[in-house]
């Protein structure tokens, strides 16, 4: 038994960023509520997961016969593969780009889509958990940075919006007093750092809240029919039942002319 394709789906592509995006007050979670009974908001985020890894997984499941339409998908990568030699995530910046034109080239060209850059790293906190020296730490700033700016550039030359999470996140830790070079000091504004990334990489709940509202921001500009509000129930609110024949009033609305031009 499986099943049916009934109802669209909005895919989230991505490491563990977008997988941890699902607990309680992540972006994901919160898309979820917003499109209960429009579309199935599905995780497809690999904790660990650089592009080379995830190119893979994504021919599989993009494109398949008999899925869920893909109405709309977000791809969120660059944290793993931002790793520096030895980490066996590391993935080169040229070998980056390229995986990021073929994951989103399973992609229909006319599906809408999403980039998110990954987050600013916060080197010295992300050491401690680890138990190693921030100077060996094989994330950083720098490095990270270019990553960040390589997501923006492929959006640009497919022509498709970007979340630029980098730039909100130091605009935030900016405004706070918090230092931008690269990690926390223990100095004026630190505390902005622990509030936005917990082990200096994962992001906190009040760190989702801007990937949220930017992303909801990003649909309505670009792709307003996809808007949650503008998006139609699958199957019709229970007062719009014909309660004497319901059956014929109670199928997917998936053909229908409103859904069709979404």
């Amino acid at each position: 038994m499986s099943l049916t394709a009934a109802q669209p789906a909005f895919v989230m592509l991505g490491d563990s960023l977008t997988q941890g995006s699902f607990d309680a007050g992540g972006t994901g979670q919160r898309l979820n509520f917003l499109y209960a009974r429009r579309l199935d908001v599905i995780n497809r985020g690999l904790s660990g997961y650089n592009t080379e890894w995830a190119l893979p997984v994504a021919e599989q499941v993009l494109g398949k016969e008999g899925g869920p339409e893909v109405k709309i998908a977000t791809i969120w990568f660059g944290a793993n593969d931002a790793s520096l030699p030895p980490s066996d995530q590391y993935v080169t910046l040229d070998r980056f780009r390229v995986n990021l034109h073929s994951i989103s080239s399973l992609l229909l060209p006319s599906t809408p889509l999403i980039f998110i850059t990954p987050p600013p790293i916060d080197a010295l906190r992300r050491a401690v958990p680890s138990n190693i020296d921030a100077k060996t730490c094989t994330r950083k700033w720098d490095t990270t940075k270019a990553y960040r700016d390589a997501v923006l550039d492929v959006a640009r030359e497919q022509g498709k919006p970007a979340v630029d999470l980098w730039q909100l996140m130091v605009e935030v830790i900016e405004r706070e007093g918090g230092s931008v070079e690269g990690a926390s000091n223990g100095g004026k504004g630190e505390g902005v750092w622990s509030r936005l990334l917990g082990d200096g990489l994962h992001l906190t709940t009040e760190a989702y809240d801007i990937l949220t509202s930017a992303l909801l921001k990003t649909i309505d500009e670009h792709y307003p029919n996809l808007s949650p509000s503008n998006v139609p129930f699958v199957f019709p609110e229970w007062k719009k039942i014909n309660f004497k024949d319901p059956r014929p009033s109670l199928q997917a609305s998936t053909s229908t002319k409103a859904r069709e031009e979404l």
